[in-house]
């Protein structure tokens, strides 16, 4: 259930030219205009939530028919500037973002 739910909501962030930059748990952050410039990021962010809402609900009622337990979930956006690119020490190295937007 988890997978099939962060796969979809993984698809939609991309389709809104958004970056999925870590799953944390089962949740996501993710963020725009970071390995582009783009127009109007605040914008994709709201309606990728907006697909998220969407999706959810058509994901429960497949959940449902297959028994599984149905899922909700809350969405935070925040816009402000921050810092992405490449984070921590040899030994442990990821992509990310920093600033007080985060």
């Amino acid at each position: 259930v988890l997978e099939r739910t962060l796969t979809v909501m993984v698809k939609i962030i991309l389709l809104f030219r958004g970056v999925a930059a870590e799953i944390q748990g089962d949740g996501l952050l993710c963020f725009f205009n970071a390995d582009e410039d783009i127009s109007q990021q605040a914008s994709r962010a709201c309606a990728a939530a907006s697909a998220f809402h969407q999706a959810l609900r058509l994901l429960n009622e497949e959940f449902e028919g297959q028994g599984f337990p149905t899922l909700k979930f809350g969405i935070a956006i925040h816009t402000g500037i921050g810092m992405t690119g490449i984070l921590g020490c040899r030994q442990r190295l990821k992509w990310g973002v920093l600033g007080t937007v985060v």
